[in-house]
């Protein structure tokens, strides 16, 4: 599994109408090409329009898939942190443009020292969680 996925809901349901399904599966296939390989789709999105989708552009890649002040943008420096848990395996992004996938795979290339992490961490305050059971 690839350190980070793609979030394809946002690609056919989710954030307002569907994108347009050439650009989604251009998408995909970049993705793949950047070595990513672990993609997050749902039957519940949108009745399998989603799956379909992916599934279609999986088609020219048979088998190679799993279904699941840096100068850096704030994103990337989330997804920096996040890989840098222990705990955390994949994240999972979502991307419905290509920079959007670029601004992702550039999280990769960062490296956070123990300072720089401490400093991300200072300002958090766990909350107790809240909800129904």
């Amino acid at each position: 599994m690839s350190a980070i996925g793609l979030g394809c809901m946002g690609m056919s349901y989710g954030y307002g109408p569907a994108s347009d399904k050439k650009e989604m599966i251009s998408l995909i296939h970049a993705t793949i090409e950047r070595g990513i390989t672990s993609f997050d789709t749902s039957k519940v999105y949108d009745l399998y329009v989603n799956e379909r989708l992916v599934d279609e552009a999986f088609a020219p890649f048979n088998g190679k898939r799993v279904i699941v002040t840096k100068n850096a943008t704030p994103p990337q420096i989330s997804l920096a942190w996040l890989l840098h848990k222990k705990l955390v395996t994949a994240p999972i992004i979502g991307a419905t443009k290509m920079s959007h996938l670029e601004d992702a795979v550039a999280a990769l290339s960062i490296k956070l020292t123990l300072k720089e992490m401490t400093f991300l961490e200072e300002l958090y305050v766990p909350h107790p969680i809240i909800g129904f059971k």
